[in-house]
């Protein structure tokens, strides 16, 4: 298979990465405080049709996904799952005046007949789907392929293809947006709000509703561990009274010492008074 032109280097993934994230003094720092080399990175991320495969390894990296720059191939392995992982990104850029629109929808241009959406079934990557606002990522999301209808608008756009249409295969953001292995995996409330007047409403809605039941079962599910009682195995020390605390319990008597049964001591010249073995107070 082909190869993707990939011109990124580790470093400057991480840059870009940093920036994408809004962590614009930690990118400062990695360009050494140099504002031309911050103003030739702002002007990169800004791009919405030049940097696709910039943001595809920035998602990658986020994601901690092992990036392919293979052609024709999925984009990414899922270490952790040992699955492939299909990136799908969108960018808004307000730069440019167009009232582009971000509608959380995606295309495989890779898809020729029904066989390729065959083997999507079969292998069932993980999809990650995002958005950028003038390089900045405001959100992730990932679901598996087979939880979502994605294949089934496939089959339909393929069909049509085969009929003279010239569009690639494409689907919708209702296509993935209620899969039950839906998570948002990144969010940033503040780009949210300023992607949102370009994004298509009700899919920024279904994102951050998402969003929020997450926070909201995390939030219980911390509370139920503070208010769950903790069983504590704790030992008391046994009393002196009990022969078993001892350390030679042969050595131990129950017999109270009295003035009756105490032994008398040869007496100290020099002391007239008799000495006991026990204590008479």
């Amino acid at each position: 298979m082909a190869k993707k032109l990939d011109i990124w280097s580790p470093g400057q993934i991480e840059i870009c990465t940093e920036y994408a994230k809004g962590n614009d003094a930690k990118v400062i720092a990695l360009l050494s405080n140099n504002k031309d080399a911050l103003g030739f990175v702002d002007t990169i991320m800004k791009d919405k049709l030049g940097n696709d495969l910039l943001r595809e390894r920035i998602i990658a990296k986020v994601e901690d996904l092992d990036h392919s720059c293979t052609m024709h191939d999925y984009d990414a392995q899922d270490p952790r799952l040992i699955r492939p992982a299909e990136i799908k990104s969108e960018q808004h850029s307000t730069l440019d005046g167009r009232q582009y629109q971000v509608t959380g929808g995606g295309a495989f241009g890779s898809i020729e007949d029904d066989g390729g959406v065959h083997r999507l079934i079969a292998d069932n990557p993980i999809m990650h789907m995002n958005a950028f606002i003038d390089g900045r990522l405001v959100y992730n999301v990932a679901f598996n392929f087979n939880d979502s209808s994605i294949s089934t608008r496939l089959f339909d756009t393929v069909a049509r293809r085969k009929a003279g249409a010239k569009t690639a295969p494409k689907f919708m953001w209702s296509d993935w947006a209620y899969a039950k292995s839906l998570e948002v995996t990144y969010f940033s409330e503040f780009y949210y709000l300023k992607l949102f007047p370009y994004a298509s409403a009700d899919l920024m809605s279904r994102v951050k509703r998402v969003w929020k039941l997450q926070q909201e079962k995390i939030a219980d599910s911390i509370m139920e561990e503070l208010l769950t009682p903790q069983i504590v195995n704790i030992v008391l020390p046994v009393p002196d009274s009990v022969p078993e605390s001892k350390i030679d319990s042969t050595l131990q008597t129950t017999t109270l010492c009295n003035l009756e049964n105490a032994p008398l001591q040869t007496q100290d010249p020099a002391d007239k008074q008799p000495t006991f073995l026990c204590d008479l107070s």
